[in-house]
C-alpha cells in the first residue's frame, strides 16, 4: 500500500494526546465524604474493575479515530503491478507448419527453414522472462507444455518435416488448451498458409 500524502502519517504522534489525558485522569484523585465509611471498602472493589476498563475502551476509542483520519488524509491507495501484471500476459505461441508442403522452395531457400530462422528471430527478440508454446503438425510431449527461451529454441533447431497436417480451427483449439488460465496468448502463424489448413472442414 502507499500514500498519497505520506506527510500526513507524521500526525500519528497525535495519539500521544488521549494517552496524557488518560494518565493525568488515571493519577487524579477525587475527594469523597462519607457519614458512614463501612461500606466504602466493598463499593471501591466493585467498582474499580468496571471504572479502569471504561476508561481503556475510551482511549482505544480515541487512539482508533486519530489514526483512521491520519490515514484518510494521507490518502492510500494500491499501487498497479504492471510488471508483475505483464508477465502474466506475456506469452507468445509459435505455429510452425512442418507438413510436406513446407519443403517447397522460395527465393530464400526451403520454405521449411526460412519460416524456422523467423521462428528463431522472434524468440531472440523476445525478453527473457518471456513464456512460449511451440505448435507443430505433431502432438509431440514437448510441444505441449510452457517452455523458456533455451527450452523452444531447442525444440526449432530439431523440428522435421513430418506427414501430418493441421487446420486453424485444431491450431486455435490447441492454443486455448494450452495457454494458462487468465493469461493471453499472442500467436504468429508461420505457414505456407494451403487451403486445408485455412478452410474449416465441412461437416
Amino acid at each position: 500500500m502507499s500514500f498519497l500524502n505520506p506527510a500526513f502519517l507524521w500526525a500519528i504522534t497525535a495519539i500521544s494526546i488521549p494517552i496524557i489525558i488518560h494518565l493525568i485522569n488515571f493519577r487524579r484523585h477525587k475527594t469523597l465524604y462519607f457519614s458512614n465509611t463501612k461500606y466504602l471498602i466493598d463499593i471501591k472493589k466493585e467498582t474499580k474493575n468496571k471504572t479502569q476498563l471504561k476508561q481503556l475502551l475510551i482511549l482505544l476509542c480515541r487512539i482508533l479515530t486519530i489514526i483512521m483520519l491520519v490515514i484518510v488524509f494521507a490518502g492510500p491507495f494500491i499501487p498497479f503491478d504492471r510488471d508483475r501484471q505483464t508477465d502474466k500476459l506475456d506469452v507468445t505461441a509459435i505455429y510452425i507448419d512442418n507438413s510436406f508442403s513446407m519443403q517447397a522452395e522460395a527465393k530464400s531457400g526451403q520454405l521449411f527453414d526460412v519460416v524456422r530462422q523467423n521462428a528463431l528471430e522472434i524468440v531472440n527478440s523476445a525478453g527473457s522472462g518471456m513464456k512460449f508454446i511451440l505448435i507443430t503438425n505433431e502432438n509431440k510431449p514437448e510441444h505441449q507444455v510452457i517452455l523458456n527461451k533455451e527450452q523452444i529454441t531447442g525444440e526449432i533447431e530439431k523440428l522435421k518435416i513430418a506427414p501430418y497436417q493441421i487446420s486453424l480451427d485444431e491450431l486455435v483449439l490447441k492454443i486455448n488448451t494450452l495457454t494458462p488460465q487468465e493469461s493471453k496468448a499472442n500467436l504468429y502463424i508461420l505457414s505456407d498458409m494451403q487451403k486445408n489448413f485455412i478452410e474449416t472442414p465441412s461437416t
